[in-house]
């Protein structure tokens, strides 16, 4: 993982997530990108692999294939998420979604 867009300031520092296809409504801004950020990413959490309960939350990715906050050192957190099993799904802007094959249980 390189940090080429950040080399070239193409990061921008509100979550690019906010058009069609992904439509996120989150507030997501930084005053700096962090030193070692790629590229924002889009995390959702499904309780199906259908798209009904979703909860979304965008980050970093950093250099070292880490998702991450936005301070760019934390574990991407999501808080006030009802308890159960989750299929984790992963956007970039630039690349397909992956989905976690399994469920993973978070309380």
């Amino acid at each position: 993982m390189n940090t080429t867009l950040l080399q070239n300031n193409l990061i921008p520092k509100s979550q690019p997530y906010n058009t069609s296809p992904w439509n996120y409504a989150g507030a997501e801004t930084v005053t700096e990108i962090p030193p070692n950020a790629v590229d924002w990413v889009l995390i959702e959490l499904r309780n199906s692999t259908e798209e009904k309960t979703n909860i979304k939350r965008a980050g970093f990715l950093i250099s070292n294939g880490t998702i991450v906050d936005l301070d760019g050192t934390s574990k991407l957190a999501f808080y006030n998420i009802p308890k159960g099993n989750y299929n984790i799904v992963i956007y970039h802007r630039n690349h397909l979604p992956i989905m976690s094959s399994v469920q993973i249980h978070l309380e």
